[in-house]
C-alpha cells in the first residue's frame, strides 16, 4: 500500500490585467518548452480528454491560474512525475519573487503523520490561495451536566 499524501499547487497571477495576462502567456510558453515540466502539463492539458486530471484541475488562461489537488497520493520526490511538478513549483516561486511579475503561488504537502506538514507560500497573495486547516476535536453526543458534577 504505502504512504500516501495529500497535495495542492496553486500558481495564480495577482491581477488580472492586460500586462498580467501577457505575463501568465510568458510563464505558460515556458513550462511547455521545459523537457522537464512535460509530465505534469500534458496531465494538466489532457483533462477534457478522459486524461489526466479532473475538471476542477488543470491550466486556467482566462483566470491566470494553475490548480491542482491530489487526494491519497504517492507523493515521492525521486518519481519523474512527482519531479516534474516540483519543477513547475520551483519556476513559479522565482516568478513570484519578482516585484513586477505579479505572481502568488503555493505547495501544501500533508502526509500521513501529524508532523509531515510541507507549507511553501511565494509572492504576496501566496497565503491566500490555500492554507492547511489543522485537526480539531469537536464533541457532538456528550451528555454531560456540571450540576450532576461528582465533587470529593
Amino acid at each position: 500500500m504505502g504512504y500516501r499524501s495529500e497535495v495542492v499547487i496553486a500558481i495564480q497571477m495577482d491581477n488580472n490585467d492586460e500586462r498580467s495576462i501577457r505575463d501568465w502567456h510568458l510563464f505558460i510558453a515556458e513550462l511547455k518548452a521545459d523537457p522537464k515540466c512535460d509530465m505534469a502539463m500534458r496531465e494538466l492539458t489532457n483533462g477534457k480528454n478522459g486524461e489526466g486530471l479532473g475538471d476542477e484541475e488543470g491550466i486556467d488562461m482566462k483566470n491566470c491560474s494553475l490548480y491542482v489537488h491530489f487526494s491519497d497520493v504517492k507523493w515521492y520526490d525521486t518519481d519523474e512525475w512527482v519531479q516534474s511538478y516540483n519543477r513547475i513549483i520551483g519556476k513559479a516561486s522565482h516568478y513570484c519573487d519578482d516585484d513586477k511579475f505579479g505572481m502568488s503561488a503555493c505547495f501544501l504537502r500533508v502526509g500521513e503523520e501529524t508532523t509531515d506538514i510541507v507549507e511553501e507560500y511565494y509572492g504576496a497573495y501566496g497565503y491566500d490561495l490555500a492554507y492547511i486547516s489543522k485537526p480539531y476535536i469537536e464533541t457532538t453526543d456528550v451528555k454531560f451536566d456540571p450540576d450532576n458534577k461528582l465533587i470529593q
